[in-house]
């Protein structure tokens, strides 16, 4: 009703800007002046309606549905205003009939005229003020319950003794602190540099991994006490990293963020010279702390911290790939080995959910497009309260309830499919993806902004779980080779006591593949986003361009066979091209 009354408002107050300007115009005896007064008075009017049905006309070209209740409202009084104008301006030339050489324009009273227009401005204006009042009541009730949610999904308060990212924290401030006279020659100026080159000796850009690079073990020796505090950390049963997530905003500072991929790095970079020495027990204990400091990163409800936690564990699951591809493991250090149970189950659908709030928070700022002062107006208060008059406004009166909705009509269902198994939700994911992609979008106008293209993460989230289970999967076929002397020629001889149950690949639903190569490798793989069993060719990550899922497998290489002997297996041996063949 609010907006009716408003449309009509402003339709009644500009019929009468045309009246008055009307019979000003024929109170002037030049014809030339007369031109001019009736021209500025038209263009007065016209451009502020030509202006809003254009801007909403634009909106709903590149969005589809993102402005058509207030287009066609414009349209409609916009449309009742320009007849209703016609028809008095024609009315107001003829002449009178009192006095035929006067207009009957020329007789309509200013004073009246003026006050009546001023009245209805003052209605229109009242109404806007009203209408924008309503939206704002609505931000506010929106921002509380947003913020309640985000406090809900936040990592619970823990006490320092007993919060793994204390001493995380720690660990980072020492590394990147002076260094000791054992790490001074490593780290070089101050340590800032410790992370770069931790990564460098994880993974060097030329030639294979070398565990007896002197530099490289000097930085550990002396990183030991680190090394002893992350596994310590590891142990602790809580973590919060003291972010605030109310309000739940895009730019919430997580301290130490960056250093904490930088920790897992030096605990597998740890893990891989202890077993390259044949301390095998302690480098288990290096990749457990390394597992568990991915876990605990992962119950902070970010999609980022999310990715982060990701990249940690993939990272943990390639280490503990090459660890077991250059030695054989006791089953005492193996037994040491904890591979957490599957916590991207969980994070990924939690910081789906945090996404969504930080979505609607977006919304519910109460100044949603002051920060582009910058780029406007140069950062003056002047030009800011000029963006919010001309921008912000009318954004939030016409606009922000049906962009809101919109949102959340798209977003609601994406945080429903992070819930569900992967399997489940692909086709859901595709979909969405297809909707977000299209052009012209069909949500609204900031919708179109905000709205991320999450389908990726959740194929990065899904790849990881796969090899998460099958480091915990190659796990279990180490510990029965050591008992039995052979791996396992079906997964289902791991259950029990090795396995609960056999995992599950998380693209398909079903049990994962099991394969002995040739020359006596094993390999457990998922089908990988292609669904297609290529025999454990596992693909090479940004290998493919363009559109379309990544030809190949998740796979996890838990025998490498020497060149010249085979492992003890009961596995009947695979010929790759054989295979091809026969699933053709």
């Amino acid at each position: 009703m609010g907006y009716l009354l408003f449309w009509i408002e402003a339709a009644v107050a500009s019929v009468l800007w045309v009246a008055l300007g009307q019979a000003l115009a024929w109170r002037v005896r030049r014809r030339w002046w007369r031109g001019w007064v009736k021209f500025v008075v038209w263009l007065l009017v016209l451009a502020p309606w030509a202006v809003i049905v254009a801007m909403f006309c634009l909106i709903e070209y590149f969005v589809v549905g993102g402005a058509t209740e207030p287009l066609i409202s414009a349209i409609v009084a916009g449309s009742v205003f320009l007849v209703a104008s016609l028809a008095l301006w024609w009315r107001g030339r003829a002449r009178s009939t009192t006095d035929p050489q006067v207009r009957r324009a020329a007789l309509w009273r200013l004073g009246r005229l003026a006050v009546a227009m001023a009245v209805a401005l003052v209605l229109t204006a009242t109404t806007y003020w009203n209408l924008d009042l309503a939206v704002r009541q609505e931000m506010t009730a929106l921002r509380s319950e947003i913020g309640a949610s985000a406090v809900a999904l936040s990592p619970p308060a823990v006490p320092d003794a007993m919060n793994a990212a204390v001493l995380y924290q720690q660990a980072i401030d020492l590394l990147s602190a002076s260094p000791s006279p054992s790490t001074a020659s490593a780290q070089g100026d101050a340590g800032r540099d410790w992370e770069d080159r931790v990564a460098n000796w994880l993974g060097p850009e030329t030639g294979p991994f070398d565990p007896r690079d002197p530099q490289m073990r000097q930085f550990l020796q002396g990183s030991q006490g680190i090394i002893g505090l992350l596994r310590e950390a590891g142990q602790r049963p809580g973590f919060n990293a003291g972010a605030s997530y109310n309000p739940p905003t895009f730019d919430i500072p997580i301290p130490g963020l960056n250093g904490y991929k930088g920790l897992a790095k030096l605990l597998c970079l740890d893990a891989r010279v202890k077993a390259a020495d044949g301390r095998y027990v302690e480098a288990m204990d290096d990749l457990s702390a390394s597992f568990a400091l991915s876990a605990k990163f992962s119950s902070e409800p970010t999609l980022l911290m999310c990715l982060v936690s990701v990249s940690m564990d993939s990272l943990s699951v390639r280490t503990f790939q090459e660890i077991l591809g250059d030695s054989t493991p006791s089953k005492e250090s193996l037994e040491r080995l904890a591979i957490p149970l599957d916590p991207l189950a969980t994070a990924l659908h939690r910081s789906f959910q945090m996404e969504r709030l930080m979505g609607l928070s977006f919304f519910a700022l109460p100044g949603i497009l002051s920060g582009l002062q910058d780029d406007w107006g140069d950062g003056r208060p002047d030009a800011d309260a000029l963006l919010v008059l001309l921008v912000e406004g009318p954004w939030r009166v016409f606009l922000w309830r049906q962009d809101m909705a919109s949102y959340s009509n798209h977003m609601n269902p994406m945080v429903d499919l992070a819930g569900k198994p992967y399997h489940r939700a692909r086709d859901g994911w595709e979909q969405a993806a297809r909707q977000l992609g299209q052009k012209p979008r069909t949500f609204g106008w900031i919708a179109s902004c905000v709205l991320p293209s999450l389908n990726k993460a959740a194929l990065i989230a899904a790849a990881a779980q796969a090899s998460h289970r099958q480091a915990e999967l190659a796990k279990a076929m180490w510990l029965y080779r050591l008992d039995e002397g052979r791996f396992p020629s079906e997964l289902s001889q791991l259950v029990p006591p090795y396995l609960p149950a056999v995992p599950v690949d998380p693209f398909t639903g079903q049990a994962m593949k099991l394969k002995a190569d040739d020359d006596g490798s094993i390999i457990v793989y998922s089908f990988g986003e292609d669904l297609d069993d290529d025999g454990g060719r596992e693909y090479q990550p940004g290998g493919k361009a363009g559109p379309g899922p990544r030809d190949g497998d998740v796979a996890f290489v838990v025998y490498r066979a020497p060149a010249a002997a085979a492992p003890a297996t009961g596995l009947p041996r695979t010929n790759p091209a054989a295979a091809a063949e026969a699933a053709e």
